[in-house]
């Protein structure tokens, strides 16, 4: 996720997947993204989680 640009709202049902990418490189733009956006989806009262694992 660039440093410039603006996260996504995910509008998903339950159990939706919010996916990230960052092309490798520094790092540091994606960590700040995220770390700006999941409290804020917390507040709208989104939870997070790890998916299952299988087999």
């Amino acid at each position: 996720m660039a440093s410039d640009s603006t996260p996504s709202r995910p509008r998903g049902e339950a159990g939706a997947v919010v996916l990230l990418h960052d092309g490798g490189g520094d790092r540091s733009p994606t960590v700040e993204a995220v770390a700006r956006t999941i409290p804020g989806l917390k507040a709208q009262g989104r939870r997070f989680g790890k998916p299952a694992r299988h087999g």
